[in-house]
């Protein structure tokens, strides 16, 4: 499956509006997903259902929710699997990295992680940028400092030309300090005066 953003039915169009309004409004996407999850539990619509409980999870997953993550995201999976949409299974699965991190499960987090390489599904940009940060978060967590950049840059990639300046300089803010691990003492500078530059010059998008 494609960018799911190009479905038409009206309940999977509110599901997909809160996953992709996240970033920019936290706990206003967590809400409505909630609200969209609780009026499609006892229904068909699947990928409604599962994209709904995907942002729930994939929200609780960063807030350090743990059970509420995982409950979410697995209830996402089910859901997205008998839909047939392998395109929210790819992102459901990525997501459950996070709670496993947390529980320092973590080759099992970078194997959920890893997932999507094998498919040849085209991610939007969006979406593309989580699925690296996720791999990001899973080689910090077991100390492959290196490989966290790799995945952070191209992560900087997929928000470098848009005006989302909160993202952008919270990706170089990581970026700078795992540079710093490397001893990459300019690379990390550069980094950090970036994400400085983001933040004083935009100061209303934080």
């Amino acid at each position: 499956m494609t960018d799911p953003r190009t479905a038409t039915d009206p309940q999977l169009k509110a599901a997909l509006q809160a996953w992709y309004c996240a970033t920019a409004d936290r706990n206003k996407a967590f809400e409505d997903a909630m609200q969209i999850r609780a009026a499609l539990r006892d229904t068909t619509s699947h990928r409604a259902f599962g994209w709904a409980s995907l942002t729930c999870g994939r929200i609780a997953a960063h807030r350090h929710q743990v059970e509420l993550a995982e409950v979410s995201l697995a209830e996402a999976l089910g859901r997205l699997q008998l839909a047939r949409d392998e395109y929210g299974e790819a992102m459901a699965r990525s997501h459950l990295a996070i709670p496993h991190i947390t529980r320092r499960d973590l080759d099992r987090a970078l194997e959920l992680a890893s997932n999507h390489l094998s498919l040849t599904i085209q991610f939007s940009d969006y979406d593309k940028r989580l699925l690296h940060n996720n791999l990001a978060e899973c080689h910090w967590a077991r100390d492959e400092p290196f490989d966290a950049a790799m995945h952070l840059v191209k992560a900087y990639e997929m928000v470098s030309n848009t005006d989302d300046f909160a993202t952008r300089s919270a990706i170089m803010i990581n970026l700078g300090a795992v540079l710093l691990i490397l001893e990459e003492w300019d690379l990390s500078l550069a980094a950090s005066m970036e994400a400085s530059r983001l933040l004083s010059a935009h100061p209303h998008d934080h």
